[in-house]
């Protein structure tokens, strides 16, 4: 069965770092996940400092399952022209785990594969399912901005 999970990893303000930068935030599902894959769902980051232009923004999801539990982990990385990780920058990044989680049943775990995460993912049924389990849309102003 197919669970969708909404989450959000802050990254506080950094300065010097980039653009390997890690925050991990762990998700639980009803029962143990057969597979699992991150989606992004928004991102909002900014200088801490002022504004000014923007060269080069990283961001990736990368997923660890055990059992019951999906972490999710957050690389983020952005900077300016300058060739350096110098300016204080912040942000969140919004993500939806996708995981196909095994029925539990009276003490034992069906582990009979019907179809894998991937191609679940590729239908169109699917990604009218993941469509509507996106919760409404809000307008998530820079946290330094007035």
């Amino acid at each position: 069965m197919l669970e969708f999970c909404h989450g959000s990893i802050r990254f506080d303000p950094l300065r010097d770092r980039g653009p390997d930068v890690r925050n991990s935030l762990p998700r639980h599902f009803s029962g143990p996940v057969r597979d699992a894959c991150c989606v992004l769902t928004g991102i909002n980051y900014g200088y801490t400092d002022g504004d000014h232009h923007v060269w080069r923004t990283i961001i990736r999801l990368d997923c660890r399952t055990d059992t019951d539990v999906v972490t999710v982990i957050a690389t983020y990385g952005f900077r300016d022209s300058s060739g350096n990780w110098d300016d204080r920058y912040d942000g969140t990044i919004q993500f939806c785990v996708i995981a196909d989680v095994l029925p539990r049943h009276a003490g034992f775990v069906s582990a009979v594969p019907i179809y894998g995460l991937a191609e679940i993912f590729r239908s169109s049924e699917a990604a009218k399912l993941a469509a509507e389990q996106l919760p409404p849309s809000e307008s998530h102003p820079h946290p330094h901005q007035p």
